[in-house]
């Protein structure tokens, strides 16, 4: 997205995303207090900024998957 915004407006220097109360997965499954209780979607920029709303972050659901590397140890064929 950074790229892209760059090559679309190179005036922005910064994206700021609001979260409002949710979970979030960072090293471990973790709440996420609200500072700001955005209560929808919203996107908007604001002199050199971007500016979201998120007003409900959620864990992604990504299906785990095997290592490909280990060190020490070739990759395997796929």
């Amino acid at each position: 997205m950074g790229a892209w915004l760059t090559r679309e407006r190179s005036e922005l220097r910064s994206v700021r995303i609001n979260y409002g109360e949710g979970v979030i997965y960072n090293l471990g499954t973790m709440p996420l207090p609200s500072r700001s209780h955005p209560t929808s979607y919203h996107v908007r920029i604001d002199g050199d900024c971007v500016l979201l709303d998120h007003p409900k972050p959620a864990e992604a659901d990504v299906p785990h998957r095997p290592d490909v590397l280990v060190l020490g140890e070739p990759p395997t064929s796929c």
